[in-house]
């Protein structure tokens, strides 16, 4: 129990690393969007990201400063489609920083309300909250190896 524990607090640890990381990468992003907002971006790309070929009209140019014939892009003119499995990388592992926390941060309140902590740590352990994920390779998952 005692090491389980322990090892949760790594993990919390690692996680709060990783949110500060995120919150800083995020305060960036917004600046820079409030700057976009301020100013003109301009667009120099000359190629498109897709097939290679020379620009023409029409074009879709993204904020990640990728451009695109729009029949390249087909139906998908929203999000850059060379930034598009990152951009989901971060939010499935915002997602899952969240999902971490509230469990995590509604064991201790319940182990700190407990007049027995051993009945608590066995309900959490009984759901298989302490289990190991599967590694995946990723930041979060490393955080259990």
């Amino acid at each position: 129990v005692t090491r389980a524990l322990q090892r949760d607090l790594s993990v919390i640890s690692e996680d709060r690393r990783l949110m500060a990381q995120y919150t800083e990468e995020t305060d960036k992003m917004r600046r820079e969007i409030s700057e976009l907002k301020k100013s003109a971006q301009i667009f120099q790309m000359r190629n498109c990201s897709a097939c290679s070929s020379a620009l023409d009209l029409p074009s879709v140019h993204f904020f990640c400063m990728h451009s695109f014939h729009q029949r390249c892009l087909g139906d998908n003119e929203k999000e850059c489609p060379v930034c598009e499995t990152e951009n989901k990388k971060v939010l499935d592992m915002k997602k899952s920083l969240e999902d971490k926390w509230d469990i995590h941060e509604q064991f201790f309140k319940q182990l700190e309300g407990a007049g027995d902590g051993f009945t608590t740590v066995s309900e959490y352990f009984g759901r298989g909250l302490f289990n190991r994920p599967p590694p995946q390779g990723d930041a979060l998952t490393q955080a259990y190896a």
